[in-house]
């Protein structure tokens, strides 16, 4: 995958390490000491992933791949396919053979859940799926934490959705089919905490019990429901494609309907950045409903976060980076004509609706 875009290695493409790969290579290092001393290592959380992706390339690589052997210790195989590739199913267009797939083994368990089929977005069989796929996730934490408690472990369980968030891409955020979903994870999250209320149930694997419970048998666990961005839905009206007398000054634009529109990244060729401010400022659309900066100037407006930008991340960003302030969106013209009488949900921009995100704390101690 990372080759696909144009990277020898997923090395290449972070400047920071995640954390996940940090830890493997720290507990990989204590490993290797108590196994010199002989000492018993030290215990650790024990990290479940629980999504849609285990098993790619960068999922691997990112939870600090030791190996090419399958992942072992999976809470649950229940899944039909391997990865899913965003792109290329936000889309439209087929999943990859799964058998193209490699896996390496990681000091990590994982979980695989599906994801539902992009052509039944927006039918009622599109939202019975996303809920019941991540009914699948529940269950397999569930069965993780109680697998834990069982040999007195502590654990750190991560589960992954991406509904409502494809739900919202594909529909719009009003949608009826990005309600129902939103009420059925609710739902299924609440079982999650009554069923964490439950040790005798939890460790039965009797997770559907209608018995109401009282919290004093609960195991020691907190939940904590949030996203990572929130959505604004793009009506057709709302698409905006570069004119040509900006297009012409560009080496580049990372521009798209689903996110990157937003907040738009626009590579200017050699010596045309003032033309190109001065068109774009000419052009009523464009300054009415973008705000043009020069990378220089959303760094010094902290856009980018608090610290100072690294030196090796400053080049992949071009010139300018256009923000809308409204719905508009710098989008494609494959995507223009895509989505012509289609509304699609997108996220990147400053609006409220984009920014807050919920953050719900479940703790009975």
């Amino acid at each position: 995958l990372a080759k696909d875009v144009g990277f020898d290695s997923w090395d290449e493409v972070f400047v920071e390490v995640p954390w996940a790969r940090k830890l493997t290579k720290q507990q990989l290092g204590r490993m290797a000491h108590s196994t010199e001393t002989k000492q018993q290592p030290m215990p650790c959380r024990k990290l479940i992933y629980i999504n849609a992706y285990n098993g790619d390339d960068y999922q691997q690589w990112s939870q600090g791949g030791i190996g090419t052997s399958p992942t072992s210790g999976c809470v649950d195989n229940n899944h039909r396919h391997d990865a899913t590739d965003f792109s290329s199913w936000q889309m439209g267009e087929q999943e990859k053979d799964a058998s193209s797939h490699k896996h390496s083994k990681t000091l990590f368990e994982t979980a695989k859940i599906e994801e539902t089929a992009y052509d039944t977005l927006g039918d009622p069989q599109g939202g019975t799926d996303a809920i019941a796929f991540f009914r699948h996730g529940v269950n397999a934490a569930l069965n993780a934490v109680a697998k834990a408690e069982r040999s007195g472990a502590s654990t750190f369980t991560y589960l992954y959705t991406a509904h409502p968030d494809r739900h919202m891409h594909a529909l719009g955020v009003e949608h009826e089919g990005v309600s129902n979903v939103v009420k059925g994870i609710e739902r299924e999250i609440e079982r999650l905490w009554k069923v964490l209320g439950d040790r005798v149930g939890l460790l039965s694997g009797d997770y559907d019990s209608d018995e109401p419970t009282n919290g004093e048998d609960s195991i020691d666990a907190t939940v904590l429901v949030t996203a990572d961005h929130g959505h604004v839905t793009v009506h057709p009206e709302d698409m905006i494609t570069l004119p040509e007398n900006i297009i012409e000054l560009l080496e580049y634009a990372n521009v798209g309907v689903h996110g990157t529109g937003r907040h738009g990244y626009l590579h200017c060729r050699s010596g045309l950045q003032s033309t190109l401010k001065s068109r774009w400022h000419s052009n009523t659309v464009l300054s009415e409903h973008f705000l043009l900066l020069t990378v220089e100037e959303a760094i010094e407006c902290r856009l980018f976060g608090p610290e100072c930008m690294r030196l090796e991340v400053r080049p992949r960003l071009g010139d300018f980076v256009s923000i809308s302030v409204g719905r508009k969106t710098l989008v494609t013209p494959m995507e223009s004509d895509k989505y012509n009488e289609q509304c699609q949900g997108a996220h990147g921009s400053l609006l409220p609706e984009e920014m807050n995100i919920p953050f719900i704390l479940l703790n009975r101690y």
